[in-house]
């Protein structure tokens, strides 16, 4: 009989234990699929903004490659768009990434004032 009372617990244990921890994985799936999808934006920010720099530099330096080989600029010109790209698409980078952080501090700071305008009393 005790062994029967012991077997029953610990079933009666290890259910809870399982139904726990699918409350706790149901609870943090929510969670876990918002990170997954802010990532992924970033992700995706990054590759678009990313393919279209690469793009952006290349027909740059080539039409600047064509006019430098066809004699209409100088050698210190084709630095000057040298430089130019190098300071041009990295700054483009920081201030799209900036203006992302900027979005998500604003939908933050919505969502906070929100839950000052509800009432306490009610």
């Amino acid at each position: 009989m005790r062994v029967f009372s012991l077997f029953f617990q610990f079933l009666l244990v290890n259910r809870l234990r399982f139904i726990g921890s699918l409350a706790v994985k149901k609870s943090l799936s929510v969670w876990t699929d918002k990170l997954w999808r802010f990532s992924n934006s970033f992700r995706l920010m990054g590759i678009s903004l990313g393919t279209l720099s690469n793009l952006g530099i290349g027909v740059i330096l080539f039409m600047g490659l064509l006019r430098l080989v066809s004699g209409q600029i100088t050698a210190g010109d084709f630095v000057l768009i040298l430089g130019f790209v190098n300071s041009f698409f990295p700054r483009l980078f920081e201030i799209f990434f900036n203006l992302r952080d900027l979005t998500s501090r604003q939908v933050d700071l919505e969502r906070y004032f929100q839950v000052l305008d509800k009432s306490v009393f009610s």
